[in-house]
């Protein structure tokens, strides 16, 4: 396809390829448009987007994992510069902008990486179009013809930075709950399962009747004492910016022997699935100090310190930046139980409107 315009992107902060831009702050310069032929267009204008590219495997040259999907693009914002307008030959046509990114970083991660860019676009009018597209010499080379829809588009990366220990801690409150089936439960299912292909293929019917008579007396004890545990509840309260509390809380304790806590931040990427894959890959980008209480009466305080410059909850398509509260609780009756619970820490925001 033929080149009908020259574009330039021009920022005041810096060059547009070299320069790391601030999150959450004003961005203003302008944009320069050289028609190479005279040429009408029905509107001009940009977008502020976010694209989410996933990686994909090479072993030696060659496609181990050839995991396709489409990459996720999010329209952070939109501005229209003109319409309606006739440009003229070679005729430098500037406009100016100003945008402001409050929701995504530059990322590159383990399985994706995260894009910033300033896509400007310019429709050219359907009668322009049609007379170009059916020109003699565009029959003779295809190249040259314009897109069906009529416009072009033109892509300039920018780099965006957050400020180190720059964090807004958004939850403040959760139930939390067991992230696997009761092992009880467990355990109850799989002895009723064997004394049930012991009683067929033995066919002792009555035996297995007196053998499960005791299972179901301990799987009820132990249900009781599971029920004991009561509900655990977190509350979250951001200190600084360099640290930020768990709270847990419990209806009663006196079944815990001890309690350990942290919290990761992880990335989660969303493949096609296979037969034999589910398609997710998550990785660990952060893993913070373990704390241990023994024998806890009443709510615990975690004090908890923020990674210097990792990224917030963060959501492209299929690919999921989240940080997550794990618990392990040991009991004083043999079984160890995990709690999770996902919360929500953004970069810091200014409210402002470009």
């Amino acid at each position: 396809m033929e080149q009908l315009f020259e574009i330039n992107l021009q920022l005041k902060d810096g060059p547009v390829a070299s320069t790391s831009f601030p999150l959450n702050q004003i961005i203003s310069g302008k944009i320069t448009i050289k028609p190479f032929e005279r040429i009408e267009v029905d509107y001009i204008g940009y977008h502020l987007m976010a694209v989410e590219q996933k990686k994909v495997d090479i072993s030696l040259g060659v496609l181990d994992s050839f995991r396709t999907g489409k990459n996720a693009k999010k329209i952070l914002s939109t501005k229209y510069l003109t319409q309606n307008c006739l440009l003229s030959e070679y005729e430098p046509y500037r406009y100016a902008i100003r945008f402001i990114n409050n929701e995504v970083e530059t990322y590159a991660g383990i399985n994706t990486n995260f894009s910033i860019k300033v896509q400007v676009f310019i429709k050219v009018n359907k009668k322009a179009i049609s007379a170009k597209n059916t020109s003699f010499f565009n029959q003779l080379n295809p190249a040259t013809k314009l897109p069906k829809d009529g416009i072009y588009k033109e892509d300039f990366y920018l780099i965006f930075r957050g400020n180190a220990h720059d964090y807004r801690l958004i939850t403040k409150r959760a139930t939390l709950r067991i992230n696997t089936q009761n092992p009880l439960k467990t355990a109850f299912v799989i002895a009723i399962v064997a004394l049930f292909f012991f009683a067929a293929g033995t066919k002792l019917l009555f035996e297995s009747f007196l053998i499960a008579i005791p299972v179901g007396i301990v799987s009820l004890f132990y249900y009781y004492r599971y029920s004991l545990l009561g509900e655990f509840t977190i509350e979250y309260e951001q200190l600084d910016n360099k640290y930020f509390l768990f709270k847990i809380k419990n209806d009663s304790w006196r079944t815990i022997n001890e309690i350990s806590t942290n919290y990761e931040i992880r990335e989660t990427v969303q493949y096609p699935s296979t037969e034999h894959d589910d398609g997710i890959e998550t990785e660990i980008l952060y893993t913070s100090p373990e704390h241990s209480f023994e024998n806890p009466k009443s709510t615990i305080i975690v004090k908890n310190e923020f990674p210097e410059d990792l990224l917030g909850t963060t959501e492209m398509g299929a690919t999921s930046i989240y940080w997550i509260a794990l618990i392990y609780i040991h009991t004083n009756w043999g079984f160890d139980l995990p709690l999770e619970h996902r919360f929500v820490v953004r970069k810091k925001v200014k409210r402002i409107r470009p």
